[in-house]
């Protein structure tokens, strides 16, 4: 019993946060909606995200923290909910018509970013700083 208690203080002592800032927010309608991938495999088939949630949002730069993730490799998407429906809109070609952003990512996207290109490590006892710019595509 007393190594299950030693064990398990030290998995939640492991916890880190990860510090947000979004740029480039358009208004201060609706809310910041972000995904946070764990591994390749999920982020490639968009599935089985590690978090998502919404978050309040301020008009030009925008500052949340997840908190209690364990320390490891992460991608960050966020997109701007300007509308509050919950889903990314897009115009009838597919192109996105609400801002969002990928970690790492501060160019025009052309195709989907590789995991190489996004992820970003999360330790712990360490600031975890993530800064992404919210643009059209």
């Amino acid at each position: 019993m007393i190594f299950l208690f030693s064990l398990v203080a030290s998995i939640t002592l492991r916890a880190a946060d990860i510090h947000v800032t979004a740029t480039e927010v358009p208004s201060d309608k609706g809310s910041l909606q972000f995904v946070l991938y764990s591994t390749e495999q999920t982020y490639l088939s968009e599935a089985q995200e590690f978090l998502e949630e919404h978050v309040p949002v301020q008009m030009g730069i925008s500052k949340f923290t997840i908190t209690n993730i364990p320390p490891g490799e992460y991608a960050l998407i966020i997109f701007h909910d300007e509308n509050g429906n919950g889903v990314h809109d897009k115009n009838f070609l597919g192109i996105p018509i609400e801002k969002f952003g990928i970690s790492g990512i501060t160019k025009k996207l052309w195709s989907k970013p590789s995991w190489a290109e996004i992820k970003f490590p999360v330790a712990d006892n360490q600031a975890n700083d993530v800064t992404i710019l919210l643009k059209w595509q």
